[in-house]
């Protein structure tokens, strides 16, 4: 399992009594960590090298449906770890903050992936009729709002895409998404199709 340091920060008190920031203050959890990725060491947390033992998850609970309940969300990551996982690819949809959460706390490691296919549809009215219009905006949102987190370790910009990297098409998508993602996240991550 991954270690995480973690602390918190406290945040600062603005003395207007009309200012928003003042609304804001508090204690708010984080996380610490290093990571590395190299041919002869391959992935290192905290200057340890770990395997990746890894599965896919899915965005919904079974039976409860799509909604994500802390409580599920948690369960997921415990039954990862007590199978001896310690990574998940989060696949194709946008993932909850309670699984990410779960994640941080108890140290499951997170290729957090957006899409599971670009232009070219698999199924009818699925993301690639609003692929080239809103690829840009929503992998931004995705990324600006998780790239706090400390369990997630790589980015992952699609699963299943049917352009792939060494076609003119899948070249200027992938470096388009790699260069979005860039533009928010500056960190060490990795960026992966």
């Amino acid at each position: 399992m991954a270690h995480f340091h973690t602390g918190q920060r406290r945040g600062q008190k603005n003395d207007d009594p009309h200012s928003r920031l003042r609304k804001q203050h508090g204690r708010k959890p984080f996380g610490v960590r290093t990571i590395s990725f190299s041919a002869e060491r391959g992935f290192q947390l905290n200057g340890k090298t770990i395997k990746l033992k890894g599965g896919c998850l899915h965005h919904d609970n079974g039976l409860l449906g799509a909604a994500a309940f802390d409580r599920a969300e948690q369960r997921k990551v415990e039954l990862m770890l007590a199978n001896g996982y310690n990574a998940v690819r989060c696949a194709h949809n946008q993932v909850s903050e309670a699984f990410l959460g779960a994640c941080d706390r108890l140290g499951m490691l997170v290729i957090h992936e957006t899409f599971d296919q670009w232009q070219q549809a698999k199924r009818g009215n699925d993301y690639s009729q609003y692929f080239d219009e809103y690829c840009d905006a929503d992998l931004a949102a995705s990324v600006r709002r998780d790239r706090n987190h400390p369990a997630i370790i790589m980015w992952s910009i699609g699963n299943e895409v049917a352009q792939r990297a060494d076609v003119p098409q899948g070249d200027l998508i992938s470096k388009r998404l790699v260069a979005t993602i860039r533009r928010y996240d500056t960190s060490a991550r990795d960026t992966t199709i």
